[in-house]
């Protein structure tokens, strides 16, 4: 990949790294509300053998254990994907505490906080250029550390 395809390649990353909190978020919120209705529920290893072969009609346990079914697969979906997403902002910490102070303020403010470039130029007290020159040396040193070249 030439060095203009990392730059918008690290861009994406860095503006999707809010997106992936928030559905980090929503996710653990789920699961817990899955714990909290499933674990209660007893029988649903002794029953869940016997959902769909005896009858169509299922007695009390035997919903119990279906819905406990159900639910323990939705959690297996979202317990892989809460991996997923923490591997992908572990990485994106990682890059960050590579860059300087200042470099992680300026990539913060602009891609975590949505501020434009001049108002972190705002807020970081530097000139619009050096801004924007702070902020894509910074991305290039997050795209050398994630693709290593």
């Amino acid at each position: 990949m030439n060095q203009y395809k990392h730059y918008k390649h690290v861009e994406k990353r860095l503006y999707n790294y809010g997106i992936e909190h928030a559905r980090l978020a929503v996710l653990l919120s789920e699961r817990k509300e899955i714990l909290e209705r499933v674990l209660p529920s007893v029988g649903v290893a002794q029953y869940g053998e016997h959902i769909g072969h005896s009858s169509d009609v299922l007695t009390g346990p035997e919903q119990i254990a279906e819905l406990g079914l159900k639910q323990g697969n939705r959690l297996w979906v979202i317990n892989r994907e809460v991996d997923n997403i923490e591997v992908r902002c572990h990485i994106i910490d990682y890059a960050l505490a590579v860059l300087s102070a200042n470099e992680r303020d300026i990539i913060k403010a602009r891609y975590f906080d949505g501020c434009t470039m001049e108002r972190v130029a705002e807020i970081c007290c530097y000139s619009l250029s050096q801004c924007k020159r702070i902020r894509y040396d910074a991305i290039l040193c997050i795209g050398q550390v994630l693709f290593g070249e």
